[in-house]
């Protein structure tokens, strides 16, 4: 390994969000939808798409991240971590009555990692940890070889479980998933 020298930070993050209740019912909903949660979700202003409908909230979200960076100034890796501590339940729905989502008093754990294998390689993982039944909601790994613009090959395994969220118990939303992709003319 050839002499080299590193730095790596230690990058805490506070983030408050507060947005009064307003009722929203008697307006139709049409292009709104909840967003995906991921951890660039956390420091989101408004859990929906759409002009249709503004979430109601008071949250605090607090995350970690540190990163590792050569003397070149370039990335090798990245490690964060966060999570939302709802101080009161949502009230503003898409549907007429709250769901879990709306009541629960956080969000999921969710962390992100990132490494260059090597100046062509990197690797990446994404999970989400559910705190209220220790298990993993969503998961992905991902590893990438890119040696120019034209020339990029992709490998990737994704894993969701919306079980825990369905109504039914006998019905099943567990979605496994790999994904390979590339350019190379």
């Amino acid at each position: 390994m050839r002499d080299t020298d590193y730095q790596q930070t230690l990058e805490p993050r506070l983030f408050y969000l507060y947005s009064q209740y307003e009722d929203q019912s008697d307006i139709p909903v049409f292009d709104s939808s909840e967003l995906t949660f991921a951890f660039n979700q956390l420091f989101r202003d408004d859990r929906f798409s759409g002009k249709d409908r503004v979430g109601d909230t008071n949250q605090v979200t607090l995350a970690l991240s540190s990163r590792i960076y050569d003397d070149r100034g370039r990335e090798l890796a990245r490690a964060s971590l966060g999570q939302i501590q709802y101080l009161r339940d949502r009230k503003v729905t898409l549907f007429k009555v709250p769901g879990q989502a709306e009541l629960r008093s956080g969000s999921a754990v969710a962390g992100e990692f990132s490494y260059r294998v090597a100046d062509n390689w990197r690797a990446g993982a994404y999970m989400e940890w559910d705190t209220r039944d220790n298990s993993v909601q969503v998961g992905n790994f991902q590893f990438q070889y890119q040696s120019d613009v034209d020339h990029i090959v992709n490998f990737g395994y994704r894993y969701r479980d919306d079980t825990a969220h369905l109504s039914s118990p006998s019905l099943s939303r567990t979605i496994n998933q790999i994904d390979i992709s590339g350019i190379w003319p």
